[in-house]
This record gives C-alpha cells, structure tokens and sequence, in this order.
C-alpha cells in the first residue's frame, strides 16, 4: 500500500485508509466541475475521472467524507449541461450497474445470519 498504513480490522471486516491525496484530487475534482467549462469537462471525461471516483467510492465502502464528495461528482454531473460527462457516469462508470452490484451485495450480507450487520 502507497499510503504508509495498513489495513485496519474490526468485527465487521478490514478497513483500508483512503489517504489525504487521494481525498484532496477528488476535492479538486469538485471544484473543478463547479467551474462549466465544457473544454475542462471534456478532459475531465477523457480522463476518466469520473468512473475513477466512483471506483474510489466502492473501494472504500466507510469513507464517509469521500462519499460526500462523489456524491457532489454525480449530483453536478446530473444536473449539469455536460453530455460527455453523463456520458462517463452512465456508460464508463457504470453507476446503475454498480449501484445495482452494491445492493445485491448487501442483501446477502443481511442475510447472511453469521455476521453482524
């Protein structure tokens, strides 16, 4: 692991840290996106910036300040005039499928009755 730490357990599973750079290139990202430019939207999508952090997003399942933040991405991406980039959520990011993923998973946690939940 790049970030100096190692992965943190607990009675629910082991916990890996984020890291301050990880977390501060997606604060950018947000300030970025606040900004319109449709030149900077459509690098930000050839980048792949967008589906990289809603990896991050399921990658680290109790970051709840990352959350936070990609939830700015995806609710300024929605709302916002740029195709490309709901074009990068949608089809590259895949976010129905991995929403969908996520949910599965979760119900077979819940009923799996040997762990806690």
């Amino acid at each position: 692991d790049r970030s100096g730490f190692t992965s943190d357990s607990n009675q629910i599973g082991s916990i890996k840290p984020l890291g301050q750079t990880r977390l501060k290139v997606v604060e950018l990202m947000v300030a970025l996106l606040r900004l319109h430019y449709e030149e900077l939207m459509t690098s930000i999508a050839r980048l792949s910036l967008v589906p990289q952090c809603l990896e991050l997003f399921f990658s680290y399942e109790w970051n709840n300040i990352l959350h936070g933040l990609v939830e700015h991405v995806i609710q300024m991406t929605l709302s916002g005039p740029s195709a490309v980039l709901k074009d990068a959520l949608f089809n590259k990011g895949r976010i129905i499928d991995r929403i969908l993923d996520a949910r599965r998973r979760n119900a077979e946690l819940q009923a799996d009755t040997r762990r806690v939940v």
